[in-house]
């Protein structure tokens, strides 16, 4: 399948390519878009057809000519609506990059995943352990990279209209949140889970200049280090 999606990508370079998945069988439907060369739309009456015609779909497949190598805002609010896996690759017509997936019950081990904007990154983190350790299913917030710098407030919008609650430096727990601003950003940036013990270990990953870094993995280290940015604790009401 994964050499399938890499070369319907290069196909169909420059626009995007789409496609539906069915188990192991991929399905190429024609993008819709009034702009394929940045956008991608399916006929609504596609969903119908290859359901009837294939079974059940378990994925979505889009590529993205020229970059960047993970989902956009748009991407993300996709999927959810869908409720399916999604793809991407990127390319440029000649190569395209191994296809990422999100959105489905596979999540790599807290520490030492690679960064990948809006796929295993500070906030899918945050996520992942909720879920894991704590068994609550925090809401997926759509996001592009450097949102945090085109207007975006990710972290102080949404935590203020959930059921979180700011607490004192003096009174943090294992499993408190820990927002930071790091760098030049307009709005805090960065989100961590403080998981306590002797050192005052935090879990989180950061960024780095691209959206997709494998040299920058999740890791446990003193929340100590990071004090400078610190914005803020939150505590989940009733986890």
């Amino acid at each position: 399948m994964i050499e399938t999606l890499k070369r319907l990508a290069i196909e169909a370079f420059p626009q995007e390519a789409c496609a539906f998945i069915c188990g192991e069988d991929v399905l190429p439907v024609e993008n819709k878009h009034y702009n394929p060369l940045e956008e991608f739309e399916v006929d609504p009456e596609e969903f119908d057809r290859i359901e009837a015609e294939w079974g059940p779909i378990t994925g979505f497949f889009h590529s993205h000519p020229g970059g960047p190598d993970c989902p956009s805002g748009a991407d993300m609010q996709a999927q959810v609506t869908l409720g399916v896996p999604f793809w991407i690759c990127s390319t440029d017509g000649e190569w395209a990059s191994h296809p990422f997936s999100w959105g489905g019950e596979d999540r790599p081990p807290l520490v030492g995943r690679q960064f990948r904007h809006g796929v295993t990154d500070c906030y899918s983190l945050i996520r992942d352990y909720y879920l894991l350790e704590r068994g609550i299913d925090l809401p997926e917030y759509p996001r592009s990279w450097e949102w945090w710098q085109n207007g975006g407030n990710l972290y102080l919008e949404n935590l203020t209209k959930g059921p979180w609650d700011k607490v004192d430096a003096a009174e943090v727990q294992a499993g408190d949140l820990a927002i930071f601003k790091i760098g030049k950003a307009l709005s805090p940036n960065h989100g961590g889970v403080y998981l306590g013990g002797p050192r005052g270990l935090m879990l989180h990953h950061t960024a780095g200049g691209e959206s997709h870094d494998p040299s920058r993995l999740s890791k446990r280290e003193p929340v100590s280090r990071w004090m400078n940015y610190l914005v803020g604790w939150y505590r989940y009401r009733g986890g």
